[in-house]
């Protein structure tokens, strides 16, 4: 299959996974503002629509790529994103190389080691 047909095929799930989380969202509100005394049900439907929101905005950013014919395109090392990777996840901005790189810089630590602290912690008493 070629690139173009696959990005078009791509396109069309977006849309369908678009129009699908759309009617989701629709359907929790409602729920959400149906019964105000159901205890608990307005979080948890509260952390689904914004779980799904989060993938509506992906979904609506990717569609604009699209339109824009930026699609497809790594916005780490602008080469084009497999078409493997983007049927894998159709909202990718990241080739597999960079996301993997963006990944391994936050795994490293962003504060000094355990150790460190429990002096500093004794420092601070003292």
């Amino acid at each position: 299959m070629k690139r173009n047909e696959a990005l078009s095929k791509l396109r069309q799930v977006l849309l369908k996974r678009r129009d699908a989380l759309r009617r989701s969202l629709d359907a929790e509100l409602a729920f959400m503002g149906s019964d105000p005394e159901e205890p608990g049900g307005d979080e948890a439907y509260s952390q689904a629509a914004e779980i799904e929101s989060r993938e509506l905005s992906a979904i609506d950013d990717a569609l604009s790529r699209m339109r824009e014919g930026k699609y497809g395109v790594c916005e780490g090392c602008r080469e084009d994103i497999s078409v493997v990777r983007l049927q894998a996840l159709p909202d990718a901005t990241y080739c597999i190389r960079c996301q993997r790189s963006m990944e391994q810089r936050r795994v490293a630590p962003a504060f000094p080691s355990p150790r460190f602290h429990a002096i500093e912690l004794v420092d601070d008493a003292a």
